[in-house]
């Protein structure tokens, strides 16, 4: 190893420069011989950490480049990214929110080059709790998430005006949930699978029908009944 900087009872202490036996360089803070207050340390692969340090670990604010572009700027401790910060990729993604121990885990924003958005709660850098997503052809989920799959109650809309208001189980509607179609039509009652399943009742010119389904078809109408006129 190779030292070039300040010193202080034989301890590297002040201002100095690092060379490491396996190629990393330090160059920044020290206080009783570790890497501490603000400092840069570049990666042998190119990587590069500018910051705060604390007895050898990056602990504070800063910033961290990968060689492909990647950066992250926010908030470490440990050694890990934790608290607030800001990820970009080389290829247009980009996240913004919190970090526990190096996880993006909280509340957070992914945007993606193609216009697709998440906003909401995350663990793991994975959509869970509750949280919108709003994909590039306009479709918009807002609602309840389960390990990056829509899970519990949500409302999910398409661009042509149509929206569905119910459960979801494992990204499929699942259970009981309302369609409402923008020309007036709406469905009311169980799904299975993404589709009309069991007893449901159907709304159509202002007459109103219940009936049962069977994947996404009526196997049976009951009576139809006008509604009455508010």
């Amino acid at each position: 190893m190779i030292y070039q900087g300040q010193w202080l009872d034989s301890r590297r202490h002040g201002f100095g420069k690092q060379l490491y036996s396996f190629g990393s360089i330090y160059e920044g803070e020290w206080n009783n011989d570790q890497q501490h207050g603000y400092g840069r340390m570049v990666l042998p692969n190119g990587d590069y950490y500018e910051g705060q340090w604390i007895n050898d670990k990056a602990w504070g604010v800063g910033k961290y480049v990968m060689i492909d572009g990647t950066t992250y700027n926010g908030d470490w401790v440990d050694d890990k990214q934790h608290g607030r910060g800001v990820e970009q990729w080389n290829n247009g993604q980009r996240y913004e929110g919190t970090y526990q121990y190096g996880q993006k885990t909280g509340q957070g924003i992914f945007e993606w080059p193609d216009g697709s958005k998440y906003e909401g709660e995350l663990l793991d850098g994975m959509p869970h709790g509750n949280g919108e997503y709003s994909w590039k052809d306009g479709k918009k989920y807002n609602g309840e998430w389960m390990l990056n799959q829509m899970n519990g109650q949500g409302v999910y809309t398409w661009p042509d005006g149509k929206t569905y208001k119910g459960n979801f189980e494992r990204d499929e509607r699942n259970g009981y949930g309302e369609l409402d179609w923008s020309d007036g039509r709406i469905y009311k009652g169980q799904w299975k699978n993404g589709k009309q399943h069991g007893e449901g009742m159907f709304t159509y010119n202002n007459k109103v029908r219940k009936g049962i389904w069977q994947n996404g078809q009526p196997i049976r109408w009951g009576q139809s009944e006008n509604l009455s006129l508010q």
